[in-house]
This record gives structure tokens, sequence and C-alpha cells, in this order.
């Protein structure tokens, strides 16, 4: 049996301006993360590539909730998602202590993909689950 809560969350138009909040504050924060001097630099993990997949996947598995359902918006984040991960790399080389990079960019569309198919498939679970 399904939480409705969680059903809304997926589902619900009204949740569309809360994803899209969340996604604007983590996009914020991988920003300031990715642009921060080298030295200083938060990680989620001591792998570099690690933390350019999760901070991605999480941007655009909110992105893709903050729209509405179909292959359109799907294509729209993981576009917006991949330019985004472009300019922080273009900005990295800008920003003592950091370097823009080919691989960083790799990880960023890699968790782009996991985020989008997370959603595409906790959707897929719920549709299948409704009475």
């Amino acid at each position: 049996m399904r939480s409705p809560c969680l059903h809304q969350m997926f589902h619900d138009p009204a949740w569309r301006g809360r994803w899209g909040l969340l996604t604007g504050a983590l996009a914020l924060v991988v920003g300031m993360a990715a642009l921060t001097p080298g030295d200083a630099a938060p990680n989620l993990s001591s792998n570099d590539k690690v933390n350019h997949l999760l901070g991605f996947a999480a941007l655009a598995a909110s992105g893709e909730l903050a729209l509405r359902q179909g292959w359109r918006a799907s294509l729209l984040v993981a576009g917006g998602m991949l330019a985004y991960g472009g300019f922080i790399e273009l900005a990295q080389t800008q920003v003592p202590g950091r370097v823009g990079e080919w691989a960083d960019l790799l990880a960023d569309g890699v968790g782009v993909a996991l985020g989008l198919t997370l959603v595409l498939v906790l959707r897929h679970i719920w549709r299948k689950q409704a009475p």
C-alpha cells in the first residue's frame, strides 16, 4: 500500500513549486561548493567525481519533479543541468586551486542521467500501484 503523501510529492502539480525551490537552493549550494577556492572547498566524499555525480543527480531529480511530466521536460532538465555543469567547469578555471575538467562534466552528465532515471522509475512504480 502506498502513502498518499508520497504520491502527492511525485504527482500533484501543487508540489512543483516546492521542487522548483529545492532545485534553486541545490543549484546555489552546488555552485558555491564548486566555486570555493580549492583548499576550502567542501566535499561529500573524498572522490571529486562522486561529488559531481551526487550533486547533479540531486539537481536533476528535483528539477524533473519541478516540471510537468514528459520527455520534453526531461530533455529541458538534462540540457539545463549539463549547461550549468559546463558553466561551473569554465568558471573554475578562474578560481584559485580549481581547474575545469572534462571528466567532471562527464560525472555531472552521469549524475543527471541517474537523477532523471530515479524519478522516472519511481513515477512508474507509483503508476503501477495505482488502484
